[in-house]
């Protein structure tokens, strides 16, 4: 289950797994659909898409601040 945005309503995920990835660039991001349609994107993948490689807990302010511009 993926939470929905924080909220308390879990998601399921409808499409998607680890082995099937989707390639942005030269990255491979683990993508999923939930059961409302929405698109969701791995944090970690695309960390490393936007050149933030390495463990997400290092990362989150910058990912954070990237999205927020």
């Amino acid at each position: 289950m993926i939470m929905n945005g924080g909220a308390d309503i879990p998601q399921k995920a409808l499409w998607g797994s680890p082995d099937k990835l989707l390639r942005i660039g030269d990255v491979d991001v683990e993508c999923y659909v939930l059961e409302d349609g929405r698109r969701v994107l791995s944090g970690r993948g695309m960390q490393a898409a936007i050149g933030f490689g390495g463990k997400a807990i290092t990362h989150g302010s910058k990912l954070r601040a990237f999205l927020e511009q």
